[in-house]
């Protein structure tokens, strides 16, 4: 079981990077605006609370998270993913992206396997279906 995370934390970059053993994702605080490489190579972790509002950057946060079989929706402000679910190939179902702050979507969905359908009002979803690397990323 992961700690809880005070309140007025602000960046999680690398926090739980690599504990294997964590199964699910602790709440994260609305002042949360960071969370590259956050729970990178967890590959126990299943269960995902849902994401602060004012998050700008999820680089690599849920990289090769090889359990984890659904993923949060993506808030508004997010700008960063690049590789957020590389490696998840267990990740599977819809997710909603209603951002059109992305900047940078590099490998978001490389060397994931499962039918992933991604939804919502971002102007790049035909880009970000496109990194995925098997065709398995549509957009609905």
């Amino acid at each position: 079981t992961a700690p809880a995370i005070p309140n007025k934390v602000e960046n999680l970059t690398h926090t739980f990077e690599g504990c294997s053993s964590l199964v699910k994702m602790p709440n994260i605080p609305q002042s949360v605006n960071e969370m590259d490489s956050t729970f990178a190579d967890c590959t126990a972790l299943v269960t995902l609370s849902t994401l602060p509002d004012n998050v700008l950057w999820l680089n690599e946060t849920f990289k090769n998270c090889v359990s984890l079989t659904t993923a949060p929706n993506i808030p508004q402000m997010v700008e960063e993913i690049e590789e957020m679910f590389s490696g998840c190939k267990s990740l599977k179902g819809e997710i909603t992206f209603n951002t059109n702050s992305l900047t940078n979507i590099t490998n978001c969905f490389k060397d994931t396997e499962q039918a992933i359908i991604i939804t919502g009002s971002s102007t790049k979803l035909a880009e970000l279906a496109a990194t995925a690397n098997n065709g398995n990323v549509t957009v609905k």
